[in-house]
This record gives C-alpha cells, sequence and structure tokens, in this order.
C-alpha cells in the first residue's frame, strides 16, 4: 500500500508523523514530569503537616478530648489534598480518624500494615512516628490525593496542542512546498516513461538545468532511452530483413501475407516462389561463397525488377518470394514471366567458374478470405512443384485442379505418414519377406528379399509405388533404408535357429543411400552391435541408380566385401548401357529385370536377352536372379537357360517377416 503512494504524499506523511511523534514524546514527559512534582509535593506537604500538628496529635493520644478532635480536623480540612488523618498510639490502637467529608477510602486500605511512604494510583500512603522530646507516642498516618495539586498540566497541555497544530499546519505547508519542487524533477521522468510508446519506439526527452543527482538521472534516462530505441530499431531490422541479402524475410513478408488475407474489399493479390535451378551444384562446384556471392547479385536483380509496391523477401536458402497486391493472375503471370526471363539470361562468374543461371518460379492468384496463411502457403508450393517438375526455367501457377498440384499434396500427405512411421508414431512400417528359390541345387536353407509395407494411422495402406517414389523426391530414401536394415536385424537377432537356417538375404537401397556417410554410419553401428553372419547380406541397388553412386562408394564398398557382404544389380537391363555396368561395376549378385522374363515365352528377343545376361555373369563369376517368375513354364524355362535363382508369385508371395521366423 505504502509503495503505491505518490513521493509528494510519503513525505507529506512522513514528516507529518515525525511532528506527531515528537510532540506526543514532550506530552509523555510533560505528564511524567508532574507525576513526579505532585509526588514530591505530596511528600512535602505530609511533613508540613506532620509538623506543624505534632503537639495536638499528641494531645489526642494522650488525652483524648472531642475539642481536640475537632481543633485537628478543622485545622487539616484547610489541605484540601489530605483526604484523611489517623493517629495510632504506641500500641497501634487508632485514637484519631479523620476523612474528608464526602470521601470514601479504599476498601483495601490498611493503616496499621502500610509502609512508611507508598504510592498508589492518585493517593500518597504516608506513615510517620508521632515523636516529641525524643519520645514516640504512636504513629501519624496521612491519604493525600495528588490530583488536588494545581500544577498547570493541563493548560501547559493546552498550549502544546495548540503550538502543535500550528506547527503541523506550518510543516504541511512547508512539506507540500518541498514535494511541490523537489519531487517535481521526479513526476516528470516518471510521465516521460508513462507517456513513452515502446511498441513505436517513441521515448520522451527529459531536460533539466540540475548538474546534481537528478541531472545524473536525466542524463541516464536520456541515454538509455536512445540505447533502447537504437538496440530496438537494430532488432527490428534483423528481425525481418535477411542478414546475407539486406531484402526482407519470411517473418516480414508471412505478415503482409496475412495483412492481404484478411483486408476489406475484393481487390486480387497474387504471390511469387523463385528459387535458383541447381544452385547446390554451383554451391559444391565453387563453394559456399560463391553460392553466397550469387545470391546477392539474384537479390539486386529482383530488387531492379520488382515494382515498389512489390514486398520481395528471401525465405531461406536460395527460395525467394514475391507478394504482389493488385495483380490479378494473367498480370501475374507476365509478371512472372518477366522475371524468369531476367533470370534465366543471367552468367554468374566465379573464378575460372561461368554459370548459366534459371530460375523455377511458382504462384497463387487470390482474393481476401480465399484462403488462410497455411492453406495458401499449400497452395504456393504445389504451384512450385508443378513448376519444379516441368524442368528448369519455368513457372506453373496454381488451380485447385491441376493434376500437378494434386500429385502434390498426395506427396505431403504421403511425407507425413513417412515421417510419421520413421518416428513409429501411429503411422507404422511393416517388413514382409519374399522366397529367392535356388533353381540349380537343392538346400534346406531359405533366402529372400525384404519387402516394406507402409500403413497410415487408420491402418490403410500406403502402396510401395506410392511411398517410395516420394520418400526418394523428398529426401527421406536413406532413412527408410536404414530404419529397414535396423529392423530387420533386430528383428532375426533373435531367433538364431532362423539365422542358422538363412542362405542369405537381400535388402533393397535407394540410389544414393550407399553413399550416403549416415547411412555407412548406420552399417558400422550395425557390425558393432548385431552378431549376424555378414556374408549372408545381400545389399541391392537399382541399375538406373548404380552408376556413379556405386562408383563413388568404392572404398566403402570393399570394406562391406571384406566382411563378407555382397552387392546385386537390381532391375538389370533398364538403363540404357546395362552390359557395360557389368564390366565395370563391383558387383556380386545380377538380378534381371521382371519385363524381361514375363515376355521371354513368346518373345525370343527376351529370350535370348535373359540367356545372354546369365551368360555373361557367369564368365564374371556373379550370380543371377529372376524376377516376375509367374508360371511353371517360366520356372522350367529359366532352369534350362541356367538361372541360378527365381524369384515370383509362382513360386511364392510375399508374407510377414513373423511368419518365417
Amino acid at each position: 500500500m505504502w509503495k503505491q503512494v505518490s513521493i509528494r504524499w510519503q513525505l507529506i506523511a512522513l514528516m507529518s508523523t515525525a511532528l506527531i511523534l515528537i510532540q506526543a514524546a514532550l506530552f509523555a514527559m510533560d505528564y511524567l514530569s508532574d507525576k513526579h512534582q505532585r509526588k514530591q509535593l505530596s511528600i512535602e506537604e505530609a511533613k508540613t503537616l506532620s509538623h506543624a500538628l505534632q503537639h495536638d496529635l499528641v494531645k489526642a493520644v494522650i488525652a483524648p478530648r472531642a475539642d481536640t478532635y475537632s481543633d485537628i480536623s478543622f485545622r487539616v480540612s484547610g489541605f484540601e489534598s489530605v483526604m484523611m488523618l489517623a493517629v495510632l498510639n504506641s500500641e497501634g490502637m487508632q485514637t484519631l480518624n479523620y476523612v474528608r467529608e464526602g470521601f470514601t477510602p479504599p476498601d483495601n486500605l490498611a493503616i496499621a500494615s502500610t509502609p512508611e511512604t507508598a504510592f498508589s494510583d492518585r493517593f500518597l500512603h504516608i506513615k510517620q512516628p508521632l515523636v516529641v522530646d525524643n519520645y514516640q507516642f504512636g504513629e501519624m498516618f496521612f491519604l493525600i490525593d495528588m490530583e488536588k495539586y494545581n500544577t498547570g498540566l493541563r493548560q501547559q497541555f493546552k498550549n502544546r496542542l495548540v503550538v502543535f497544530l500550528a506547527g503541523l499546519l506550518i510543516a504541511l505547508i512547508i512539506a507540500w512546498y518541498i514535494s511541490q519542487n523537489y519531487t517535481k524533477p521526479f513526476t516528470r521522468l516518471a510521465e516521460a516513461m508513462h507517456n513513452a510508446k515502446p511498441e513505436n519506439l517513441n521515448f520522451p526527452k527529459v531536460h533539466t538545468h540540475h548538474k546534481n543527482e537528478i541531472g545524473v538521472l536525466y542524463q541516464g534516462y536520456n541515454q538509455l532511452t536512445e540505447e533502447i530505441t537504437d538496440k530496438a530499431r537494430h532488432l527490428k531490422y534483423l528481425s525481418e530483413h535477411d542478414t546475407l541479402t539486406g531484402l526482407r524475410n519470411r517473418y516480414f513478408i508471412e505478415q503482409k501475407i496475412a495483412a492481404s488475407l484478411a483486408e476489406d474489399g475484393n481487390q486480387p493479390s497474387s504471390l511469387l516462389m523463385l528459387d535458383i535451378d541447381e544452385f547446390k551444384i554451383i554451391n559444391d562446384t565453387a563453394g559456399h561463397a560463391a553460392g553466397d556471392d550469387l545470391l546477392k547479385q539474384v537479390s539486386l536483380l529482383l530488387s531492379q525488377a520488382v515494382e515498389d509496391s512489390a514486398v520481395l523477401a528471401r525465405i531461406g536458402g536460395d527460395d525467394f518470394m514475391i507478394l504482389l497486391p493488385g495483380l490479378d493472375e494473367n498480370q501475374a503471370q507476365d509478371y512472372a514471366s518477366n522475371l524468369a526471363a531476367t533470370l534465366n539470361g543471367f552468367r554468374f562468374t566465379w573464378q575460372e567458374h561461368l554459370f548459366n543461371i534459371t530460375c523455377t518460379i511458382g504462384g497463387v492468384c487470390y482474393k481476401p478470405f480465399e484462403f488462410t496463411p497455411q492453406s495458401i502457403s499449400i497452395a504456393l508450393d504445389s504451384a512450385f512443384y508443378a513448376a519444379k517438375a516441368k524442368g528448369h526455367g519455368q513457372t506453373h501457377f496454381y488451380r485447385p485442379d491441376d493434376e500437378k498440384v494434386q500429385q502434390y499434396r498426395s506427396d505431403v500427405e504421403t511425407v507425413s505418414i513417412l515421417r510419421d512411421a520413421l518416428l513409429k508414431g501411429e503411422a507404422r512400417f511393416e517388413l514382409y519377406a519374399q522366397a529367392i528359390v535356388p533353381f540349380q541345387k537343392e538346400t534346406t536353407q531359405v533366402s529372400y528379399e525384404i519387402l516394406l509395407r507402409l500403413k497410415d494411422a487408420e491402418g490403410n495402406l500406403v502402396y510401395p509405388d506410392v511411398f517410395l517414389p516420394t520418400a526418394d523426391r523428398y529426401q527421406l530414401m536413406v532413412a527408410v533404408d536404414s530404419y529397414v536394415l535396423w529392423q530387420y536385424l533386430e528383428t532375426v537377432s533373435q531367433h538364431p535357429e532362423h539365422i542358422r537356417n538363412l542362405a542369405f538375404v537381400n535388402i533393397n537401397l535407394g540410389g544414393a543411400t550407399l553413399n550416403n556417410p549416415e547411412f555407412q554410419e548406420k552399417i558400422r553401428q550395425a557390425i558393432s552391435t548385431f552378431d549376424f553372419p555378414w556374408d549372408k547380406l545381400v545389399l541391392e541397388v537399382t541399375e538406373t541408380s548404380a552408376v556413379g553412386n556405386l562408383a563413388l562408394a568404392a572404398d566403402f564398398i570393399q570394406y562391406c566385401r571384406k566382411l563378407g557382404m555382397r552387392v546385386a544389380l537390381d532391375d538389370f537391363g533398364t538403363g540404357m548401357a546395362s552390359f557395360e555396368y557389368l564390366k565395370h561395376l563391383p558387383l556380386d549378385v545380377v538380378k534381371i529385370d521382371g519385363s524381361f522374363v514375363r515376355d521371354m515365352l513368346d518373345d525370343p528377343v527376351d529370350r535370348a536377352m535373359v540367356s545372354y545376361v546369365n551368360d555373361i555373369s557367369k564368365l564374371r563369376h556373379q550370380e543371377t536372379i529372376a524376377e516376375f517368375v509367374e508360371f511353371e513354364e517360366h520356372e522350367k524355362l529359366l532352369k534350362e537357360i541356367g538361372i541360378d535363382y527365381g524369384q515370383g508369385y509362382y513360386l511364392e508371395k510375399p508374407k510377414p517377416l513373423q511368419d518365417w521366423l
């Protein structure tokens, strides 16, 4: 409560309280002094009275008579403070007892046991010996009312009260004056702080001629607000601008987009997303410094190309976003085409490197309340994805019924399911296995290829030809392949009898997985974690992804082969230079693509192709596996050709891995 009171009123209250306490102390001192004075007066009066009545009191003891008693009573009555007088003889018998008219002695009064001098409330009890010529005739007792003395205390209290009230009034006036003058600087400072508008970086300045602490305080306030303003402006700039290019950033343009979606009226706006094609290649080839310089030059080109009313922002990496207020779809398409033409003709030089730059642009045209900030972001991504799918240097605008947009939406949903499954959420992966049957030998051991199934949170099946291409497009294949490898090893390691009866297992890998450092590290972790016979593990890569990836991963493949692992080339025959691969790639197994096997019964060219692949593979000591064995005639013909293994629905359909254990 006290802290909520202003300094002015605190000062007035403190001065008033101090005066009241001082005056109360003076009143207390006067009271105590008066009390002490009354005690002294009563004692002196008792002594004077005893001395004056001494002889008469002796007579009252020796020869008590009525006239003696009357004379003594008359004389004592002249002393207003004496309420009672008693005389005791030497035997303690009371011979005289005077009580002032109208006075009633206290009930607990015991004259005989009263000490020589005692005080009780307002009375003095005093007992003195009655002595004449050194002979004690008895004792005298006086009861004196000290309140009967007129010491002037009341008048003194009245005078002090008048002086106090006058002093208090003067003190309040002085306190008000002091508070007005000495608290004014603080009041001005408080008003300046109250009137400040930090959200607008508006801090009123305060000025003073004081050179003392007030001057230091004002100067400190002004310096502090200046520093806060500078820092806040800098932070605001950083929060709304990209530090590399100086353009607006994602936060700023998203605020503008949200405002345009909620504004009044029916005015159209358009939103573009632009990125530099093959920017990663430039970064990898010439270095990040070159990439940063390219981003600065592209930002400059875009700044010169866009209108003042447009909002240009770099939202991350090589991605840019442009908000075009007032432009409908036709105008925005022309605008995007002009931007693309500007950048597509740009040649970027860095040291000895020269790059021809192209860009991809996706766009959305909208009116207020047609989208939410979230839905317009999805629509813009859809359009951008569709432009990317067309190739380099292309533009595409969003339409709800666009096939490519629908594909993107499907991809977004599939990616969400994939990530949930990788995190072992409500969606889940399931491992299946399909038998790989030996054609040229009899064995009790089993061989199979691991297949992957995906179910969403509701248990609905997501087909491999949907989620695997999506995982590849969105750089999730390494995570998926790592999951499959680890989950398989973790599962079969709990069944050592199954491992002993296992001839080999094929595990498919995405195009760049084998060359990925994270997957290579996962393999090393698996080797140190699981007690698995690694010569039974075959890593499959498709023919279309093998070129380049296997060459780059040569050292790691050599490491795996030293442990006994083998590498298989899947879907052989679908590439443009398939037989060249057989000569140069480090392969142990060749899987012949099912398209040749399926038609080999009716097409002699396909039959010759299967036979030729088998012959070449045997020359290089490579085993062969034929896919899509769907009929008994397939099996017979493949055995005649000399194919080592077959795989297909005729031989055995895929079933959950748990059924194999």
